[in-house]
């Protein structure tokens, strides 16, 4: 079973015991891996959704700046993160992963740490984003559109974490 594949059972089980009543056990069992191998990895459920976000955050963002690198003029850059969010979008919703992603997401709200690391790897990608935006700054009739043009991205519902305490 690869990576993506045991979070994704990992989450169904989250999804249909809760996280209360699911124990790792079951976690292992649904993953098809020994108990004792599987708490060594993950050491406990938070560990499990820890390392779940974190896989995705970096997968999906690793895309998204392989394809904003790939252009040498401003327009074509944004227009490929835009379409490679749509994809990335509608790959979820066809493979039908768009709730473990979204579970993950809300799990992680009921720790301080989670939310602190979500926090880190958003602020961490949106420095990324607006470096590269940056680089472009010859093409920009003012300066400040850098921060026009990054604000979406930093404004999404996912730089709320934070107020969502």
């Amino acid at each position: 079973m690869d990576v993506e594949h045991r979070f994704d059972t990992c989450v169904q089980v989250l999804l249909m015991k809760g996280l209360e009543s699911s124990t790792m056990a079951d976690l292992a069992q649904a993953c098809g891996i020994p108990e004792k191998e599987f708490v060594q990895e993950y050491t406990s459920k938070q560990g499990v959704i820890q390392a779940a976000n974190t896989w995705y955050f970096r997968k999906y963002t690793r895309h998204l700046n392989t394809e904003i690198a790939m252009h040498a003029d401003l327009y074509s850059a944004v227009e490929a993160l835009l379409l490679s969010v749509i994809d990335i979008a509608f790959d979820l919703k066809a493979s039908d992963k768009r709730h473990s992603v979204r579970t993950l997401m809300e799990l992680a709200l009921l720790d301080d740490q989670f939310r602190d690391n979500m926090d880190e790897m958003f602020a961490a990608w949106y420095g990324q984003l607006r470096e590269k935006v940056s680089q472009f700054s010859l093409e920009l009739k003012d300066p400040s559109e850098i921060e026009a043009l990054t604000f979406y991205v930093k404004e999404r519902p996912w730089s709320k974490w934070s107020t969502w305490r």
